[in-house]
């Protein structure tokens, strides 16, 4: 017995012929789905549908269209359909509309329509989202309501994603990831009981060494942008000396520096939780800071459209557009934009050392800074064991 909505019942639906799914002889039958439905005051009704399934000629059209037809009357009921009254009927629910009841991809869609994120995170989840509907679609697990959902159907649709979209294992850590900060909130909503997507086991991956620019194609990236693209060399120079993320650069207004402490302050931001923070203006960065900011007003973002100050905030995609066009296709280049970051960090680290070049990246600790940025630290840090002269005796 499935329960549904308003206190409303139903049996599983099920489909005449009894051996409409083994056998090819029932192809000439007189097929449709049928099921009793019992309101809130216990009204019984024998419910008939038939559909399109007359339409089919062939066993495998007629069963593929009988499971089809299942699923979907499932997602119907679930919403609240009365086929008694003929007509949808919602209560108990919360004020996003979904209850216990209501089908879990549903309720998925209207949790992920309340997170407040930016908007490449947005745009990223929402790339996801449509992999997992469709794979949830294929596997028929659609019309399960969010409160009987289990790891196992979460699990099958990785699988599926995995095995027939050809998700990479960074795609299936990235898809349980997003699943599990939704079921997150689900939980919050007393929808589940609890968060299933997080005992669920990671893919490994491995860990690529980023590309960074040599020294000639320093020489030579420099030299090109600043005689055909000053405005985008100048924030590569204000970028590669900050320890900054790239949008959040973008996002600091001309308010925000404060040139006679040779400092400006960004928006952190990480999950849910933001913070601003102070970061440095080195000696050799600050002639670029000065000429960005003569004559702008206190408003204005310091690189809008063109790269200079204006009303605007730019997208981060522009940045990495730019250097794509002018760049890597001009001038042959691998590495991509961010690298300037792990380079500048790995440089600070080696003239200062590990600690400053986490203090100019706003990294809490060390730890993150030497894992993916300072990647030449490791091999100093070896050059300086080899050095060590302590004898035995």
């Amino acid at each position: 017995m499935l329960l549904l909505p308003n206190g409303c019942r139903c049996s599983e639906p099920s489909v005449h012929p009894a051996n409409w799914n083994k056998s090819a002889k029932a192809t000439h039958a007189n097929w449709y789905v049928q099921y009793y439905f019992y309101d809130k005051e216990n009204k019984r009704k024998l419910c008939i549908v038939k559909g399109r399934l007359s339409s089919a000629t062939t066993w495998e059209e007629k069963r593929q269209m009988a499971i089809f037809m299942i699923e979907k009357l499932k997602e119907l009921l679930y919403a609240g359909y009365n086929p008694i009254a003929r007509k949808i009927e919602l209560c108990d629910v919360n004020e996003m509309g979904i209850s216990e009841n209501t089908p879990w991809i549903q309720a998925v869609k209207a949790i992920s329509s309340t997170l407040k994120l930016e908007n490449a995170t947005r745009k990223d989840l929402t790339c996801y989202l449509k992999k997992i509907y469709r794979a949830s679609d294929t596997l028929l697990l659609s019309s399960i309501p969010v409160s009987e959902i289990r790891r196992k159907h979460i699990k099958a649709i990785l699988i599926h994603l995995e095995q027939k979209e050809k998700l990479s294992a960074h795609g299936y850590n990235k898809t349980r990831t997003y699943l599990m900060m939704l079921f997150k909130e689900l939980m919050e909503f007393d929808l589940v009981e609890y968060n299933l997507v997080r005992d669920i086991s990671k893919r490994k991956t491995i860990r690529r060494l980023r590309d960074v620019l040599t020294d000639d194609e320093r020489t030579r990236v420099s030299a090109h942008l600043f005689a055909n693209h000053y405005p985008f060399w100048r924030f590569m120079q204000i970028f590669f000396h900050s320890g900054a993320r790239i949008r959040e650069m973008l996002a600091v207004k001309v308010k925000d520096v404060d040139l006679q402490r040779q400092r400006f302050k960004v928006l952190i931001k990480k999950g849910r939780n933001s913070h601003e923070e102070w970061r440095v203006i080195k000696d050799i960065a600050l002639p670029f800071w000065q000429e960005l900011l003569n004559g702008a007003t206190a408003t204005d973002y310091i690189f809008s459209a063109g790269l200079v100050p204006g009303k605007s905030m730019i997208l981060r995609e522009q940045i990495t557009r730019r250097w794509y066009v002018h760049v890597k296709k001009k001038l042959g280049i691998q590495a991509d934009f961010y690298s300037l970051k792990h380079l500048n960090l790995d440089e600070v680290a080696a003239r200062l050392d590990i600690n400053a070049a986490a203090e100019m990246a706003g990294h809490t600790t060390p730890v993150i800074t030497l894992k993916h940025y300072a990647i030449g630290e490791k091999q100093r840090e070896a050059e300086r064991l080899k050095k060590i002269n302590n004898q035995f005796s």
